[in-house]
Formats: C-alpha cells, structure tokens, sequence
C-alpha cells in the first residue's frame, strides 16, 4: 500500500495535480521545508523555491523537470526549476519526505538535496 500512494504522489506531483495530492492527505497533515548544504549566495533564491514548492504545487511558478519515486524509503525526489519570488530563475534537487498511515500521507517535509541552482 506504501509503495502504490508514494508512487501516487510522485505521478501527481509531476503532473501538478493539487486536488489529487490534497485527497491523499490525511487530516492535520503536517508539512514542514527543511534547507541543508545551501550554498550562501543562493540560500534565499532555493528557500523561496521550496516555499512555493512546499504548498502542495498550487499556484505553481516552477517547473518540474524530473521526479523519481523511492517507493521502500518513501520519498521522492525531484529537480525543479522556476523563477522566485525576487524574480530570479533557479534550479534544485528536491527530496519529499512523505509520512505514511492507513493510505493516507501523514506528513510531508522538503529537503533541499545539494545546490543546484542556475541562472
């Protein structure tokens, strides 16, 4: 069951359908953006990255360029490119950490993977 709503998720992510994200969460879902190894002079342009990322793909500005499911450990990577907040583009690795119980994501929490944005 795990292995089916991590891959759900991944497939919905890339797609960007946010109603079928907010259907897999349960109530009181927890979510949560989490910065680490940020380069300095592109800390703000990935944090503003990942906000916009980290509210469930609605009102997207990004892209998504790639996304893997990891369906035993239950994330899922990606690689998202788009343009801040600032104006700015930028580009990152992005590892979704979801929570899982009774078919539902429990939590979900952004990690920031390395700091590979661009301009």
């Amino acid at each position: 069951m795990n292995r089916a709503l991590v891959e759900r998720f991944a497939a919905l992510h890339a797609a960007g359908d946010t109603a079928g994200i907010a259907a897999l969460l349960a109530p009181g879902a927890v979510m949560q953006t989490t910065l680490s190894a940020l380069d300095a002079t592109g800390a703000r342009e990935v944090e503003e990255l990942l906000a916009t990322t980290l509210q469930l793909w609605g009102d997207r500005h990004e892209t998504v360029l790639a996304v893997l499911a990891d369906a035993e450990s239950g994330g899922v990577e990606s690689t998202v490119r788009g343009t801040t907040a600032a104006g700015a583009p930028a580009e990152v690795g992005v590892v979704t950490a979801l929570g899982l119980a009774d078919g539902q994501i429990t939590s979900i929490r952004v990690y920031c993977d390395t700091t590979p944005f661009s301009a």
